[in-house]
């Protein structure tokens, strides 16, 4: 009884394939009519449209070394730039018709987004490619005013060191020279004079003093009053002895002072101004010298070259033939069968 039933089955699909084959025969005029308008269409469409040329390139965004660090800095996130590229030259644009030429793409790589690719559709390729330009050129110029700026900050900071380093030898070093020379040729000296003019009052006071206590000690007991006036002058010249002491030693102790710590910290002042502060700013005005030379910096490049193709990317001819020759073929097969349909619904009737 199933085999009956399995046989049955594979006698109506022969039979309905065999309908529709007879079907597709009959209609095969219909069939190859619309299916040759709709690829005679295409190839028309095809022969009059207007070909767009496609141009692409990839751009690295520019950078300067960093001396202090010793490592690249990029100008721009290239992730913004090419956010900001893509708002500038393509969505303000869309509202256009009637182009010559477009940006169509303007991405940052995924794994480094400091490359970007430009895509551009022209009707030929000196377009597209001068499409491209326009934003490179757009790029180019922006980060190059960057650029300046930089080497600009990086001049009024040498300009500064450069004050620095003059006021440094000029005026600070010239000061302490100065104060050192005053020291030894006018301060010590003077203290010197000091000293041995004291000496010599100390010497006097104490001869003065040897003559008057041996004039005391030779008068009588009938000389009371002179012997008086005589201990008075006595008192009198040790007050004078000790007050010299005391201001020779006074100025022992400021020359002690001014030979011991005054001139050596001068010194040592001025050793630290001419061996750590100027080295320590020629050394950062080297560095900035060096951080300006041109080699430094690079502006936004091209990497490679403004590609351009041999032959323009649209119309994809070949392409719109097959899709047109498939959906002609596909449109008349169902119109074929619609048709049969209702001539079988009017034989019913």
């Amino acid at each position: 009884m199933q085999n009956n039933n399995t046989q049955t089955t594979i006698q109506e699909d022969v039979i309905d394939l065999r309908e529709l084959f007879a079907v597709l025969k009959r209609r095969k005029k219909l069939i190859w009519l619309i299916t040759g308008l709709f690829t005679l269409l295409a190839l028309v469409y095809v022969l009059v449209a207007t070909p767009w040329w496609q141009a692409n390139t990839t751009l690295e965004v520019g950078k300067y070394i960093d001396k202090q660090t010793g490592k690249e800095v990029y100008l721009e996130n290239g992730t913004a730039v090419s956010q900001r590229l893509k708002v500038k030259y393509i969505d303000i644009y869309k509202h256009i018709k009637n182009r010559e030429s477009k940006i169509t793409s303007i991405t940052a790589a995924k794994k480094n987004p400091q490359f970007i690719s430009i895509t551009a559709l022209g009707k030929s390729n000196t377009l597209a490619r001068t499409e491209i330009n326009k934003v490179i050129n757009d790029l180019q110029n922006k980060h190059q005013k960057i650029i300046d700026e930089i080497i600009a900050k990086k001049k009024s900071k040498l300009d500064e060191i450069d004050r620095e380093i003059l006021q440094t030898k000029e005026y600070k070093i010239t000061d302490i020279a100065q104060n050192i020379n005053y020291v030894k040729t006018n301060k010590l000296p003077t203290i010197d004079q000091k000293i041995a003019s004291m000496k010599a009052e100390l010497k006097s006071a104490v001869k003065q003093k040897e003559e008057a206590t041996k004039n005391l000690s030779s008068l009588t007991g009938d000389n009371a009053s002179l012997a008086a006036l005589r201990l008075a002058q006595i008192q009198g010249l040790e007050y004078k002895i000790s007050e010299n002491r005391i201001n020779l030693i006074d100025l022992k102790s400021e020359k002690e002072k001014i030979i011991i710590s005054i001139l050596p910290s001068l010194k040592r002042k001025m050793e630290e101004l001419k061996q750590i502060d100027l080295v320590s700013l020629r050394e950062k005005r080297s560095l900035i010298k060096l951080s300006m030379q041109a080699h430094n910096y690079h502006n936004t490049t091209v990497i490679g070259k403004v590609i351009t193709q041999e032959k323009p990317v649209k119309p994809k001819k070949l392409l719109i033939l097959i899709v047109s020759f498939i959906t002609g073929l596909m449109l008349s097969i169902f119109l074929a069968f619609f048709l049969e349909f209702l001539q079988g619904m009017k034989k019913e009737n």
